[in-house]
């Protein structure tokens, strides 16, 4: 069997669990077990495969077919042009969180800053942004194993200036930032269930559930931030496509913050708050 047919007997059985990028997934799916890239895949497509190589791809095609996320089966993700190591202890970075990197980075220009990364996960905000910027940048997160992943991702992206904290939110964080920046759980808790299954079933729980409604992060956020940023700081927040009202309040009635701004992602829906610290 050439690579095509095997590639092409993948594509058919993720189209056959109505897996949205069939065709994608299985060439990435290839591409990973061979370790090559797009270009060099399509140079080899006539190229017969070793029958143990087959069934190896076959068994990931299964995998995916089962609703296991692309990322956690070949284990990366691309992210702001870099590349990060996720698995199921981390929430996979998403284009969304591009956007208020972007943000952030403009923000930034060419000062050097002081920047915490707080709810970190993978560390993908924090990394690129030290990446991007040259920012001493601080990962902080709950969880020992999402930390773990954030340290991989510090050596895979070779940022020297970035260090690592476990902190429930501001519980271990001190010293003040330049801007404190955060993806934190938003996701309301009884709409869980209702995500996509490569959601609901295989990311982090911690990572998703923002309380009642889906504010409760957000809440600390708010109050514990201005303890910890720089006069004139900056707090940057991604939000859900349906919180950006509540929230612009919510900073707002704190009395801390002034240039309350909320920013929409490019499906013109709702996903940054930014906001600077009023002085004192």
């Amino acid at each position: 069997m050439t690579i095509r047919e095997l590639i092409s007997k993948g594509n058919s059985k993720l189209n056959a669990c109505n897996i949205e990028n069939a065709k994608g997934d299985a060439r990435s799916i290839f591409c990973h077990i061979y370790d090559i890239n797009l270009s060099e895949l399509f140079l080899s497509m006539d190229k017969d495969v070793d029958e143990r190589i087959g069934k190896m791809y076959l068994s990931l095609i299964e995998k995916r077919c089962q609703g296991i996320p692309l990322q956690h089966i070949i284990g990366k993700q691309e992210f702001m042009g870099l590349t990060f190591l996720v698995n199921e202890d981390v929430l996979i970075p998403r284009r969304e969180t591009e956007e208020l990197v972007e943000e952030v980075v403009s923000i930034i220009g060419d000062k050097k800053v002081k920047l915490l990364d707080l709810c970190c996960g993978s560390g993908a905000i924090g990394i690129s942004l030290a990446k991007l910027t040259g920012a001493n940048v601080f990962c902080a997160d709950i969880s020992d194993k999402a930390l773990q992943m954030t340290k991989k991702n510090i050596e895979l992206n070779k940022v020297n200036d970035v260090k690592v904290i476990k902190s429930d939110m501001f519980e271990k964080i001190k010293g003040t930032f330049d801007l404190i920046v955060s993806n934190p759980p938003y996701i309301k808790r009884d709409v869980i269930y209702t995500l996509a299954k490569e959601v609901r079933d295989y990311e982090p729980l911690l990572a998703l559930d923002g309380g009642n409604d889906g504010l409760d992060f957000y809440r600390t956020l708010v109050k514990e931030a201005v303890k910890h940023l720089k006069p004139n700081g900056v707090l940057a927040m991604e939000i859900g496509y349906d919180q950006g009202e509540e929230l612009k309040e919510l900073i707002g009635y704190s009395g801390n913050y002034k240039n309350i701004k909320v920013l929409k992602d490019l499906s013109k829906k709702d996903r940054m708050v930014i906001a600077y610290k009023r002085e004192a």
